[in-house]
């Protein structure tokens, strides 16, 4: 279904006390925390994210993932949609 719709989907494994470098992608991007325990940082703010959090990510936006778990975190990620701006739900 995806494919159908233009979307293109994947996955980031991040490992124990691992930490991005900035990160700004060309495309919008909404990230699913499957497990885990990780801390994203963009726009000046920090968010927690636990298992079933989802965060949309605007074109061009730079942020920086931080993992905070115990071991590896694992996030369902999906490139395309219409999101404008970064959000907690």
């Amino acid at each position: 279904e995806f494919k159908e719709n233009g979307f293109i989907a994947y996955h980031v494994v991040m490992q124990k006390s691992e930490q991005s470098g900035v990160i700004q992608q060309n495309f919008k991007e909404t990230r699913v925390l499957i497990s885990g325990k990780v801390e994203i940082s963009a726009d000046g703010r920090r968010h927690e994210l636990l298992p079933g959090y989802r965060i949309d990510i605007s074109k061009g936006t730079p942020f920086v993932a931080k993992n905070l778990e115990n071991g590896q975190s694992v996030f369902v990620c999906v490139k395309g949609g219409t999101t404008v701006e970064i959000e907690i739900y």
